[in-house]
């Protein structure tokens, strides 16, 4: 097998390789980002058994693994067929990041004709292609019904309650946040649609994080305004969101 970092080409079947792949869940606790940690370990030969050509080809080793977001591609032993670790930095969320390099041996010959060492690459994905609400949470707040009141000041002595109104409209408010993990989800509906202030309600789109290849996590809120003559909204709950309802 071939190993290919960008434009760093390996030594063939050097290094070795293993995989992890770990599910990170939504604070919904559903899965939408996958993890994949490969961690290498090789050897890397003088090309002329000199320790100048191996001094050379160790810094370039430690240039390639320097710059971040390159592809790792592997190719099977025909030279031209992926295997099913390659990966790509355009399919990534962040980009593909070597987190550490090491140079774990120190035995007599190391740095002489060979220099063992061993570095690990990490990179996310997203589970799937749908939208998705990576959060979700909504509220219900209910008022009014009761009478309308002030205290007036008095000339001397406390101020005097005066009421105004017997009875006040009952009102409730629908509102929440939510966000998407490739694009902005869909706003619930309003609960009470007979009695919804649409000149009173907003949906408001807030900018989306830029990881490394794409855009990411779509914020939104929304407020909905209700008004009735009596009322209707004691029984009003929030929206839930779990993962039969997922976009």
């Amino acid at each position: 097998m071939l190993l290919k970092l960008g434009n760093y080409s390996f030594a063939t079947n050097d290094p070795e390789l293993t995989t992890h792949h770990v599910h990170l869940p939504s604070p919904l606790g559903t899965k939408m980002i996958k993890e994949v940690t490969t961690h290498f370990r090789g050897v890397l030969l003088s090309t002329d058994g000199t320790q100048n050509t191996l001094n050379t080809q160790v810094q370039n080793l430690i240039n390639a693994l320097n710059t971040d977001n390159q592809d790792l591609i592997f190719l099977l032993n025909d030279g031209s067929t992926r295997s099913v670790h390659s990966i790509n930095t355009r399919d990534t969320m962040r980009g593909i990041k070597i987190t550490d390099i090491s140079f774990p041996q120190g035995d007599r010959g190391e740095m002489g004709a060979f220099r063992s060492y061993e570095f690990t690459a990490k990179a996310e994905f997203i589970v799937g292609s749908r939208i998705g609400y990576w959060s979700f949470m909504e509220s219900i707040s209910v008022f009014g019904g009761g009478q309308k009141w002030v205290l007036m000041p008095a000339l001397t002595g406390s101020p005097q309650k005066q009421i105004l109104q017997q009875q006040t409209p009952y009102g409730a408010i629908q509102q929440g946040e939510a966000t998407g993990i490739l694009g902005y989800p869909p706003v619930p509906r309003p609960l009470w649609t007979d009695y919804y202030h649409s000149d009173q309600s907003s949906a408001d789109k807030r900018t989306p994080q830029f990881q490394q290849n794409q855009n990411m996590q779509y914020p939104i809120s929304w407020r909905f305004v209700f008004e009735a003559a009596t009322n209707v909204f004691g029984n009003g709950s929030p929206t839930v969101i779990t993962s039969n309802n997922l976009v």
